[in-house]
C-alpha cells in the first residue's frame, strides 16, 4: 500500500464567524469576507476559500488552502483574533497544529534537568532527539544567590557573563569567548564595523526586563538567547533596525525600522502588525502596562493636537471607550487642549495617569483615571477617578511609586518647582502638597526626586535658592504617613543624583563629576519612643572619572562604572556593597558597558514571602556559614599551592647540591678561578701592594 504524504501546513482552518451566516447569506458573506477581509488582510489572491456549514447550512468555519507555507504563515498571523465584527473574533489555524496535538503523549515525561553550573557549559537538556527550549531564568537557582553582571569590553569588544563572587571580591566567568566561541556573535555588529555600535537605543548586547531573555543584534535581525547555556531561542528577522523595545512581561517587541513600527510576539517570532507613524525624539514611543495586556500611544497632529489610543497588545486593535462609542481616539481631550504626557502605573495594570494643557491661561491639568477591559471585542470601560488643576504651571512631569498606587508630579513654574503626591485608592484619590522647608535658614527649591521601589518612603535633594554657581544642597528623607509626609533626616550632600535599591533600605546620592558616591541607610532598631526610621550617612567613596552607576536588582550590590562611551581612560568598574564598601576594583580596557541581569517577578505568594523573611536570620547564618567555608577553603587552596611551590623548590636546590657535591663542582670551581687571567692578575697585584706596604 503506497501513502501520499500531504503537506497540511498550507491549509489554513477558520473559525469565529458570525452564527446568523445561513444558506442564503453564505455566498454573499462569502464576496464580503473575502474583499473585506482575505484580500485587504493578505494583499494577494492566491488562496482558496472553502466555507465549512453544519447540518442546518449554516456557517461554521472555513478552510483557507495557500499556495506556500510563507503565505499560510502569514495568514494566521494577520487573521488570528482578528476583529470581523464587534461582536464576533476570527481564530485562525494551521491544520499541521492539529494533527501535532494528536500526536502529544498523554503520560508527562519530565525533562532532564542539569544544575545551575551547566550554565557555564553550555549544556542544555534533551528528550529524545528532540532539543528542549528552556527560557527559564536558571540563574535564580543558584544556591549561593550571587548575581549575574554582563560587560562588554576589549579592543574585540568581547562580551561576559560573570557571577559576581564578592567572598573574594572576583568575577567568576560564566560564558564569554574565551570558553565558548558562540559568544563572538554577541557582538558581531561591532566586529563587523571595527568600532562600537551607537545602539538601539543602548548598546548590544541588552538584558530583557525580567533577565530571561539576552537580546543581541546581527546583520539579519535580532537575536534572542535564554535558557541554560544562552541557547538561541528566537530570531526577529529584520535587517535594518534602528530602536528596540520590549514589553514589561516580555511577551511583545516594538521595533522602529525605517519607517514603520512593528509589533512582534517574542515566543513565537510572529509579526502582529505593523503601523505607519511619523519617528519621534522619545522613547519608548508605545508604553505597556504591566500585565503585556494593553498598550498605549500619544498620537500627535500636525495641527499640535494629541490623543492617546490603547491597543490590546495581542492584537494591536484600538480600544474605545464604553461612553462614546463613535469616538475616534481612547482618549482626547477637549478643544484647544493638547496631551503632554502619559503614564501607567508601575504596580496596578488598570491605572494611568495623563497631562493636558490647555489654553495659556488655564495652565495644566492631571488626570487620573482607571480603565476596565474585558478582554474581548474592542469596548474598555473608562472611569476618571481625579481631575487636579495647574495654573501658571510651565510643565508637569509624572513618576509612579513602584509597588503602591502612588503618584508624584513634579510642577515646574516660574519661580521653581515643587511636588503633588496623589494617592490612589480603591474608588478614591487625595493629594496632597510637598512644602519644602528652609533648611539651616535657607529656602530651597527641588532639584531631584525619587521614590523608594519597596518602601513607602521618597528622597529629595534640594538646593538653595539664588543664582549662586555652588548653590548649597542637602538629601531629605521623607516617608508617608496616613496623612501627610514625615521628614526623617536631612544631610549636606554635593550629589545630585538618588539612587534608590530596588529592595532593602538603602539609597545612594552621587555627583559623576565630583566623582563622589554616599551611601544612606536605615540604621537603628524601631522603638515605642522612636517609631520612625533614622535615615543616616553609612559611607562615602571616590570612583574617578565615573560615569555610570546602578544597583544590582537584589539591592545588595552597587557599581559604579567608567565606561569608554563617555571616558576614554581609565576605564573600570567598581562594585560596592551594601554598607558602601568596596568589595571588586577591576581595569577593563575600551569598556563599554555594564549591566545586571534582572530578577524575574517573585512567585510566591504573601504568606510564603513572610515566612523567609522570618527565617532571614537563621538565613543570614547560613550565607555567612557558607562564605567562610568558601574563604577557608581558598585560603587552604593558596597555603597548599604556597606549600607545593617551596617543596618543590627546595626539591630543585637539594638535587642541585646533590650533583654539585658528587661532581665536585666546588673543587673545579676554585680550579678554574685560580687558572683565569684575571685571577692571576688580580694576585700579582695584591703581592706587589703587600711588598709596597711592607717596604
Amino acid at each position: 500500500m503506497t501513502y501520499v504524504n500531504v503537506n497540511m501546513e498550507q491549509h489554513v482552518v477558520l473559525e469565529g464567524f458570525p452564527s446568523d451566516v445561513g444558506p442564503a447569506k453564505k455566498e454573499k458573506f462569502r464576496q464580503v469576507f473575502e474583499t473585506n477581509v482575505l484580500k485587504m488582510q493578505l494583499g494577494h489572491t492566491n488562496f482558496t476559500l472553502k466555507l465549512l456549514d453544519d447540518a442546518n447550512g449554516f456557517v461554521v468555519g472555513a478552510f483557507l488552502d495557500c499556495k506556500t507555507v510563507t503565505q499560510a504563515d502569514t495568514a494566521v498571523a494577520k487573521l488570528h483574533k482578528y476583529p470581523f465584527t464587534k461582536t464576533s473574533e476570527i481564530k485562525a489555524y494551521r491544520w499541521s497544529d492539529f494533527t501535532k496535538f494528536l500526536e502529544t503523549s498523554e503520560h508527562y515525561s519530565a525533562a532532564a534537568v542539569t544544575d545551575a553550573s551547566s550554565a557555564a557549559t553550555g549544556s542544555s537538556a534533551t528528550a529524545g532527539d528532540q532539543q528542549l527550549v528552556d527560557t527559564t531564568n536558571t540563574f535564580m537557582l543558584d544556591p549561593r544567590a550571587r548575581p549575574q553582571l554582563l560587560t562588554k569590553a576589549g579592543e574585540t569588544y568581547d562580551v561576559n557573563i560573570h557571577w559576581l563572587n564578592n567572598t573574594r571580591g572576583a568575577l567568576d566567568l560564566i560564558r564569554g569567548p574565551s570558553k565558548d566561541p558562540e559568544c563572538k556573535l554577541w557582538s558581531e555588529m561591532d566586529r563587523r564595523a571595527k568600532r562600537l555600535q551607537t545602539g538601539i537605543p543602548n548598546p548590544m548586547p541588552m538584558w530583557s526586563p525580567l533577565g530571561n531573555y539576552l537580546m543581541t543584534q546581527h546583520p539579519t535581525g535580532i537575536n534572542f538567547w535564554g535558557g541554560r547555556g544562552f541557547s538561541p531561542i528566537s530570531e526577529i528577522p529584520l535587517a535594518q533596525v534602528e530602536k528596540i523595545q520590549v514589553s514589561p512581561c516580555e511577551t511583545f517587541l516594538v521595533v522602529w525600522a525605517g519607517e514603520n513600527y512593528q509589533f512582534w510576539h517574542i515566543a513565537e517570532a510572529r509579526l502582529i502588525k505593523e503601523m505607519k507613524a511619523p519617528a519621534t525624539g522619545d522613547w519608548p514611543v508605545f508604553k505597556y502596562n504591566t500585565s503585556d495586556e494593553l498598550v498605549g500611544f500619544v498620537h500627535k497632529t500636525l495641527k499640535g493636537q494629541s490623543y492617546v489610543d490603547i491597543f490590546k497588545a495581542s492584537t494591536m486593535v484600538r480600544l474605545i471607550p464604553s461612553n462614546d462609542p463613535e469616538a475616534r481616539h481612547t482618549i482626547h481631550p477637549g478643544e484647544n487642549e493638547r496631551l503632554t504626557s502619559f503614564e501607567w502605573s508601575s504596580s496596578n495594570p488598570n491605572l494611568y495617569a495623563f497631562v493636558v494643557a490647555g489654553e495659556e491661561s488655564a495652565g495644566l491639568r492631571v488626570h487620573v483615571e482607571r480603565i476596565a477591559y474585558s478582554g474581548f471585542g474592542d469596548v474598555a470601560d473608562i472611569v476618571t477617578l481625579t481631575r487636579r488643576n495647574f495654573f501658571q504651571a510651565l510643565s508637569v512631569e509624572l513618576l509612579w511609586q513602584g509597588d503602591a498606587n502612588s503618584l508624584a508630579a513634579k510642577v515646574t513654574k516660574l519661580k521653581g518647582s515643587d511636588y503633588t503626591i496623589f494617592r490612589v485608592n480603591s474608588s478614591t484619590v487625595s493629594a496632597e502638597s510637598l512644602e519644602l522647608k528652609p533648611v539651616e535658614g535657607k529656602q530651597v527649591e527641588a532639584l531631584r526626586f525619587a521614590w523608594q521601589p519597596c518602601g513607602n518612603r521618597f528622597a529629595v535633594i534640594e538646593q538653595e535658592k539664588g543664582d549662586m554657581d555652588t548653590p548649597k544642597k542637602w538629601a531629605v528623607f521623607y516617608q508617608l504617613e496616613k496623612v501627610g509626609f514625615k521628614e526623617l533626616s536631612t544631610y549636606r550632600t554635593e550629589g545630585h543624583r538618588l539612587h534608590w535599591a530596588p529592595r532593602g533600605q538603602r539609597c545612594v546620592v552621587s555627583n559623576f563629576e565630583r566623582s563622589a558616591i554616599e551611601f544612606f541607610g536605615v540604621s537603628g532598631a524601631l522603638t515605642e519612643r522612636s517609631p520612625h526610621p533614622q535615615f543616616t550617612m553609612i559611607a562615602n567613596g571616590q570612583h574617578h572619572m565615573v560615569t555610570g552607576a546602578q544597583w544590582d536588582p537584589t539591592g545588595r550590590f552597587f557599581v559604579t562604572v567608567t565606561s569608554s562611551l563617555e571616558q576614554q581612560m581609565d576605564n573600570g568598574i567598581r562594585v560596592w556593597n551594601v554598607n558602601g564598601i568596596l568589595i571588586l576594583q577591576e581595569k577593563m580596557t575600551r569598556l563599554s558597558h555594564v549591566a545586571w541581569r534582572p530578577l524575574a517577578r517573585t512567585v510566591l505568594s504573601s504568606e510564603e514571602v513572610a515566612k523567609i523573611r522570618q527565617e532571614l536570620p537563621e538565613t543570614s547564618r547560613r550565607y555567612v556559614a557558607e562564605a567562610l567555608e568558601e574563604q577557608q577553603k581558598t585560603e587552604s587552596a593558596t597555603t597548599k599551592r604556597k606549600t607545593e611551590l617551596e617543596g618543590k623548590y627546595k626539591k630543585t636546590m637539594d638535587a642541585i647540591q646533590a650533583h654539585s657535591v658528587e661532581h665536585e663542582w666546588a673543587v673545579t670551581r676554585l680550579e678554574e678561578i685560580a687558572r683565569a687571567p684575571a685571577h692571576k692578575h688580580a694576585q700579582k697585584l695584591l703581592a706587589e701592594l703587600a711588598a709596597a706596604a711592607a717596604a
